[in-house]
Order: structure tokens, then C-alpha cells, then sequence
């Protein structure tokens, strides 16, 4: 955010996206709809009536908004004496999160096995029933990327804000230099392209919804809402309750190489671990290694011998 009050975001000397605080709704750039997410989640406006604000003229503290979208998007904080002073806008936006960047990580077997369709579900159902997660969850199948960072950058994590219909097609939103961009994810652009085939309340209604996805010959991809941070031990590794993470199961049609330890704003750098049936959590703040919770339920539905890596950036 610069003297005029404008945050712009650009990459690669093009201007991604720009606005300026209340008036969200005119904001200009290549990729406008990059932001949607973090713009919903910090209660700006957008064009399409996905916000309760026809415009941001009628939006309480513009700038704080703004402060936070730029915190959610690219890891950065407010200065402590925002922090301080401010009072938190109607919808419950926090402005006290501790510094920290974005970082996804991954859980999953040492050998890169596809376990069934039935042990999917149950294994999802367990998360549930055991407070690591909650609900409403939603089912996607098609062409994922197991290096497409969560919260922000996979089509799950767009979808779980945006709450499209069944049967809507999710596809990558790329700027148009995407293609010059000849990185592999996660240091370059992950193309994806999934539908969603299901998505609800109850996860006893799963195992059905499993039974008629493609499952083995597509990628499936399996989101929740939140974690669940009425459980102790899901509060205490996270530092708190952050609805912004986002935990996603997948069961890859074909093994998939995902790095062990990276910064996707560097160079590309192994080691790599294939990977099947996993899980990874989009979190900014949490203690290093596996939620305990998480790595109790995946030892019982993926065997002992599990490998954790995680993705920051």
C-alpha cells in the first residue's frame, strides 16, 4: 500500500491487480479475480455479488481491510500500531496475528499408495468425528495438482470461499504470461481443472458420493470448511482459532512428486517424495512437524510409516 492509499500486487513488472481502499469494486489488472478469495475473507467488495457491500463506499474501515487482504495474500502484517488501536470491523477480522508467511503441508505414506474408495471415506469421516476438522466438505475430481499451495493458490481452497454449485467446473485462474513461465509448481503456475461432484453437511453422506466419482481415474480432491478449534490440541499447534486454514485430502490418479522442504518464492530444490493418498493444511501460524490430532487419524488409515513436508511462500 503506497501514500495514495493504493495496494497494487504485480508480478514479473506487470500489475496483477490494484485497488484502492473503498472502491474495491473498481479495481484494474490481469488477473482481478487472483485476490477474490483473500478479498472475501478480509469482507471487501466484489463485482459479482459475492459480497454483502454493493460497493466499497459502504464498508466499515476500508483500509484496515485492505491491510488485512494484504496480510491474508502475501504474509504480511499490520504495523503494531494498527494492531494496537484499531477496533475490529463488523464480521470478526482480527488484526493481532504474530508475523508469519504461508506454508502447506503435507502428510503422507512413505510409499505412494492409492488406498481404496472406502478406506477415503472412513478416513475422512474419522477427521470429523475425531474434532480435527469441520464441516460442510466439498468433492472435486479432474486434473489436480498436488503442489497447488492451500488456501489460495488450488481450485479447493478458491472453491471452499467461493461455494459454487455442484456440477461447476473449477479451473486455475492464470494471468495471461502464465505460459512464460516454464517453473514447475509450486515455484511456477499450478494448472489444474476438477468438478465438483459433491459437497455437504454430513459426512456419512461421503462414501456414496465416493462410490460415484471417478475415483482412481481422476484425481479426487476432498476439502473441509475449517478445523475444528473447539479441539485443544487443534488450538494449541495452530496458536489459536484461524479460519483462513484449510485442510484437503487427496487420492491422485498417478503418483505426484511433491518437495520435502521448499520456498516457492526461490529456486526449485528437492528432495522430492511421491505422493498418492495424502493430506495437506494450508496454515500461516502452527508448531513445527504434524498436528498431533491429524497424525493420530492418519496412522490409523495410512499405516505407521508416514512422511511429513511442507511448502513455504
Amino acid at each position: 500500500m503506497n501514500a495514495d492509499s493504493a495496494l497494487g500486487y504485480a508480478e514479473d513488472v506487470r500489475i496483477v491487480c490494484r485497488l484502492e481502499p473503498g472502491h474495491e469494486h473498481e479495481r484494474t489488472g490481469a488477473g482481478l479475480e487472483r485476490l477474490a478469495g483473500p478479498m472475501r475473507e478480509a469482507g471487501l467488495p466484489l463485482t459479482d455479488g459475492r459480497s454483502p457491500y454493493e460497493c466499497g463506499l459502504d464498508v466499515e474501515q476500508p483500509e484496515l481491510r485492505a491491510l488485512t487482504l494484504a496480510e491474508s495474500a502475501f504474509g504480511l502484517d499490520l504495523p503494531q500500531a494498527l494492531e494496537d488501536h484499531a477496533d475490529p470491523p463488523a464480521g470478526g477480522i482480527g488484526y493481532t496475528c504474530p508475523m508469519g508467511i504461508w506454508k502447506d503441508e503435507f502428510i503422507a505414506p512413505a510409499q505412494p499408495v492409492l488406498v481404496a474408495a472406502e478406506a477415503f471415506a472412513a478416513l475422512a469421516a474419522d477427521l470429523v468425528r475425531e474434532r480435527v476438522v469441520r464441516t460442510p466438505w466439498l468433492l472435486a475430481a479432474g486434473d489436480l495438482c498436488a503442489n497447488a499451495e492451500l488456501p489460495y493458490i488450488g481450485v479447493l481452497g478458491r472453491a471452499r470461499w467461493d461455494d459454487p454449485p455442484v456440477g461447476t467446473r473449477l479451473k486455475s485462474d492464470l494471468p495471461p504470461w502464465a505460459d512464460e513461465d516454464d517453473e514447475p509448481p509450486p515455484w511456477g503456475w499450478a494448472r489444474e481443472s476438477a468438478t465438483l461432484l459433491a459437497k455437504g453437511d454430513d459426512v456419512d453422506t461421503l462414501p456414496e458420493a465416493l462410490a460415484s466419482a471417478p475415483y482412481g481415474a481422476e484425481d479426487i480432491g476432498l476439502a473441509f470448511h475449517s478445523l475444528d478449534f473447539t479441539n485443544r490440541d487443534i488450538d494449541d499447534h495452530y496458536f489459536g482459532d484461524d479460519n483462513r486454514i484449510l485442510l484437503a485430502c487427496f487420492a491422485l490418479a498417478h503418483p505426484q512428486k511433491r518437495p520435502m522442504d521448499t520456498n516457492s518464492c526461490h529456486n526449485p530444490s528437492g528432495p522430492f517424495h511421491p505422493v498418492r493418498t495424502f493430506v495437506s493444511t494450508g496454515f500461516k501460524l502452527g508448531r513445527e512437524g504434524p498436528c498431533p490430532p491429524l497424525a493420530a487419524v492418519l496412522r490409523r488409515h495410512l499405516g505407521p510409516d508416514l512422511v511429513c513436508g511442507r511448502t513455504r511462500g
